[in-house]
């Protein structure tokens, strides 16, 4: 753009702790960061949300550059009540509110709006009728409630008439953030692909950014424990483990040394399912643990459905350890076969093949390994911030 970026980042909640905000701070374009409750608000201080570390704003942030409301939670307390539970109705209601605040609090200096998913409309509005630029951060296949709620009907028997209607809510609210938007900022292609399939005619507004990591191993690599296979993640359906699941089932009964590890599931309800029956879970992990099973795995199986960028895949190309994963996962610079294994997504038979091979064939398992690690370079932070700094200088 023919004047410098000055950037208000509109984030109710601490997507990536903060990593956007900051990485333009960092740059000299911050106008502000607008965000719901946090470190900086007086309910988030009420609740030490700095002592649990939780929507913690960066010091390096300057608190002139941060204005904080509380206001989008209060929409919360039905819920928390037990008197509401509209999940996407609440949460639209909650961009509303926080949009209003925006709109009082006003765009200052700003000529870029940088906002996320699903955003608050009545704010980009605002802000595209005075002539500032809207780029909406798409971190997430916009179809992905749709794929979802399909499988949920296929394992789970869901009422179809609440899959279309979600999902009719959903194209609605899509549609409009992307007519609103000069800019569809998208992680992957995966992503990319999606709004392309919801919205062709706004496609001409992508431009793709994956983001990156501050995952550190401090040199370590990984030393592989030979049949151990990992998987990570908080759901079993949409994260595809219960096709891992079975095919473990098939390999168990050829290889009963295989060790197939899954974190980050916590109800005992999911541990005693009988389809989970050759899965060691090992629950809700720290930072720490989950680098040391990234450390030793002998690859990381990740069949999911729908990401945007997974970060877990991403935890793994650091550490060096093979990777089998769909394109869905939004990894972009895997290439089948040789620093990576792309798999189709709900296909449990794909899966006994690639692991099987990687298990046998150790050559192979090394080359990946080695090939995987100079992934590594195209996720850091310092990566992401040169790319959207770049998207933002040429708006």
């Amino acid at each position: 753009m023919d004047v410098e970026p000055r950037v208000i980042v509109a984030q109710i909640e601490a997507r990536r702790a903060y990593a956007v905000p900051l990485i333009i701070y960092r740059a000299g374009l911050l106008e502000y960061l607008y965000t719901g409750t946090s470190s900086c608000s007086l309910l988030g201080r009420m609740l030490c949300f700095r002592r649990r570390n939780i929507r913690v704003i960066p010091s390096e942030l300057k608190k002139e550059t941060v204005v904080s409301t509380d206001r989008p939670t209060l929409v919360d307390i039905p819920h928390h009540l037990g008197f509401c539970n509209q999940g996407l109705r609440r949460y639209l209601k909650r961009n509303e509110v926080f949009g209003e605040f925006m709109i009082r609090k006003g765009l200052a200096n700003a000529n870029i709006i940088y906002s996320f998913n699903i955003g608050c409309h009545n704010f980009l509005n605002h802000a595209r009728c005075r002539r500032v630029k809207v780029i909406s951060d798409i971190y997430m296949h916009p179809l992905t409630s749709h794929i979802l709620r399909h499988e949920e009907e296929t394992i789970r028997g869901i009422n179809k008439n609440r899959i279309n209607s979600d999902q009719s809510l959903y194209t609605e609210m899509y549609t409009r953030t992307f007519e609103l938007s000069d800019t569809l900022l998208c992680p992957s292609a995966w992503v990319a692909d999606g709004v392309r399939e919801l919205c062709p005619q706004h496609g001409h507004k992508i431009k793709i950014c994956p983001y990156g990591s501050s995952i550190d191993y401090n040199g370590r690599v990984n030393k592989p424990i030979r049949g151990r296979i990992f998987w990570a993640g908080r759901d079993w359906l949409g994260k595809g483990l219960h096709y891992l699941a079975q095919a473990a089932d098939e390999l168990k009964a050829k290889y009963p040394e295989m060790d197939f590890r899954a974190a980050g599931i916590t109800n005992p309800k999911v541990f005693s399912m009988h389809k989970f029956r050759n899965i060691n879970f090992l629950g809700k992990l720290d930072k720490q643990q989950m680098q040391e099973e990234f450390l030793s795995a002998d690859m990381f199986v990740f069949p999911t459905l729908s990401e945007g960028m997974a970060g877990v895949v991403v935890e793994a190309i650091a550490a060096g350890c093979p990777v089998i994963t769909t394109q869905c996962a939004g990894i972009d610079a895997i290439e089948n076969g040789k620093n990576g294994i792309l798999i189709p997504p709900r296909n449990p038979s794909s899966i006994v093949e690639a692991v099987e091979k990687v298990y046998c064939d150790r050559e192979y398992r090394n080359i990946l390994a080695t090939n995987v690690r100079i992934l590594a370079d195209d996720y850091t932070l310092d990566a992401w911030a040169n790319r959207l700094v770049g998207i933002l200088k040429e708006l």
